[in-house]
């Protein structure tokens, strides 16, 4: 159990943001400045959950592709992706 200044009880926050979305190449959807580094879009509800989690920035992320069991690291450039996707450099 967690006690803060003033008595006050504060759950402790999830520190894991874990979601599966469908990526496609930024260039598909004319974003063609994703192309030129290591950030990725997410979808809006992806930031409204990080705010409810208190995350603190700069975020980092580590993508997986599940069928080839690869991984990288990342950034968001923005949350403005259509929800369920994910744009990724091509």
């Amino acid at each position: 159990m967690a006690f803060f200044p003033f008595g006050f009880h504060q759950p402790p926050q999830p520190t894991t943001f874990f979601e599966m979305y469908k990526a496609f190449p930024a260039t598909f959807f004319g974003k063609i400045e994703v192309e030129k580094g290591n950030m990725i879009i997410l979808p809006a509800s992806a930031a409204e959950r990080l705010i409810q989690m208190q995350v603190n920035t700069p975020m980092l992320f580590r993508i997986t592709n599940t069928q080839l069991g690869m991984s990288t690291h990342c950034g968001v450039l923005e949350f403005s992706a259509e929800e369920g996707t994910c744009l990724l450099p091509y």
